[in-house]
């Protein structure tokens, strides 16, 4: 057992929230959190932490926006907040529940042209279940929208250029995009221990090898 998993056990409840979810999910808890949700449920997760989307924008998306071709999602400007189109990267983890969705809806007849189903029908809503959830893993003070924010810190800890994760999760100002970003001292302990291994001329692999 990890000094993390110790430390979870040891404080309960968890307070949680968007400042610590990123700390939450590489400390190996965030399977905690998901084993107690059915797999339609772990599946709009798995598209709010890979994705950057709000809620109701995961929730609202059909298959005519999702282009696997090119490996992007494309929002128009009505489906989104703050009213200008956005295109969001469709990574491997995000196309593991897309490839499930489909091969899902081919068994069961869709209702919707919504991509997020549960037995071929539109999920309106996880709340519920997320809700039990947290509260059976003594977790507090952790909402869906704190996924977003971890998947913006996690762009931005993998380097990805500060206008190309504006440009994703559709942040318009530096100001409110750096407000999602939420850089903790083990991301800057371990940002470090990367670039020294490099430095010292271990190979790449090796310096990446440090978990965030």
């Amino acid at each position: 057992m990890d000094r993390l998993e110790r430390e979870h056990r040891r404080l309960k409840p968890v307070r949680i929230g968007a400042i610590c979810l990123t700390l939450f999910i590489y400390g190996g808890r965030s399977a905690q959190l998901v084993q107690h949700m059915a797999r339609p449920a772990q599946r709009v997760l798995l598209g709010l932490y890979e994705s950057a989307m709000r809620v109701n924008e995961l929730l609202d998306l059909t298959w005519d926006k999702v282009d696997e071709k090119t490996g992007m999602i494309r929002l128009a400007a009505e489906d989104v907040k703050e009213k200008a189109p956005r295109n969001i990267p469709i990574t491997d983890g995000l196309q593991v529940g897309l490839d499930e969705l489909k091969m899902e809806q081919r068994k069961i007849t869709s209702i919707s042209n919504r991509v997020f189903t549960r037995g071929g029908k539109p999920i309106k809503s996880i709340r519920t279940a997320f809700k039990l959830a947290t509260k059976k893993n003594g977790i507090r003070d952790l909402r869906l929208h704190d996924f977003r924010h971890t998947c913006i810190t996690r762009w931005a800890m993998m380097g990805i250029p500060r206008e190309v994760v504006m440009a994703a999760s559709g942040h318009a100002s530096i100001a409110m995009h750096d407000g999602y970003v939420n850089v903790q001292e083990n991301h800057i302990r371990d940002a470090f221990k990367m670039f020294t291994r490099c430095s010292h001329g271990k190979s790449v692999d090796e310096a990446e090898a440090v978990s965030y």
